[in-house]
């Protein structure tokens, strides 16, 4: 079975590069890359959190929540926090570089561009191997 999965991991299996910033997180995947700001956007009239868009797009035609993930603010916002936030941001990350149909989860390679300890107080390895793995990351790495 070993041998199985060095061949799984080796040919379908890939690695996603992620720098984090406060303004930007870069994604990083072979040749593609994708650039986000960190901020989640939640439809401000629903009872449940319901999202509308992630990152860099424009702003959303319906009334709006807006969760920015390292501006060390608001913890919760319509019942959701950061974390399950951030969890749906690199969800959104993950998908747009490896695609939806992807064989094999993604390893993940955290680099840390501006220290988060502010944010996460202290915690942030923590919090993000456990989102990168709710996410769908099948292995996490900080650096």
């Amino acid at each position: 079975m070993g041998f199985l999965d060095f061949l799984i991991n080796k040919f379908a299996g890939n690695e996603i590069q992620i720098t984090l910033n406060k303004d930007v997180v870069a994604f990083r995947s072979g040749d593609a890359s994708l650039h986000l700001k960190p901020v989640v956007y939640l439809a401000a009239e629903s009872s449940n959190p319901r999202v509308l868009s992630i990152g860099n797009s424009t702003d959303p035609i319906e009334p709006f929540e807006r969760i920015d993930l390292f501006d060390g603010n608001r913890i919760l916002v319509k019942g959701l926090d950061k974390t399950n936030a951030l969890e749906m941001f690199l969800h959104f990350g993950f998908t747009q570089l490896a695609g939806r149909l992807a064989l094999v989860r993604p390893r993940v390679k955290f680099i840390l561009g501006n220290p988060l300890s502010e944010i996460f107080g202290g915690y942030e390895r923590v919090v993000l191997m456990q989102a990168a793995a709710n996410a769908g990351a099948r292995e996490v790495v900080l650096e």
